[in-house]
């Protein structure tokens, strides 16, 4: 959603800033590690679609950010190896990068950047 409303970057991460004060279970780390992924991730997308790149940076973004970021503090946590963590969280990283350039790209074809007066990143 970054791609078309860039306003969204601090929220996204402040998103999940809650979501792992609520659901995380691993404390401090887990909040503050999901809060700076979300900024890169979200930033990266912003980053990228102002200088013209096309969608197929949300995938990326969306799959590898959180996908080899996360488990850098999960892999010390859980004391389970980074390689085994990185490639579940790939997988499911994947489908989500998938799902979220479908997402996108039919937002910007019916103009929701437009109803916000925003357009596609660019302001």
């Amino acid at each position: 959603m970054s791609a078309i409303f860039p306003f969204l970057i601090l929220p996204f991460g402040l998103a999940n800033v809650v979501s792992n004060t609520v659901m995380g279970g691993l404390g401090l780390p887990d909040i503050i590690g999901g809060f700076i992924v979300g900024i890169v991730t979200t930033g990266i997308i912003v980053l990228a679609k102002r200088r013209g790149c096309g969608n197929w940076i949300i995938w990326a973004a969306v799959t590898f950010v959180p996908g080899l970021g996360v488990p850098v503090w999960l892999s010390v946590l859980l004391d389970i190896p980074y390689l085994v963590l990185a490639s579940s969280l790939l997988i499911g990283q994947c489908i989500c990068g998938i799902a979220s350039v479908m997402l996108v790209t039919a937002l910007e074809r019916v103009g929701a950047g437009k109803l916000f007066a925003f357009d596609g990143g660019k302001q």
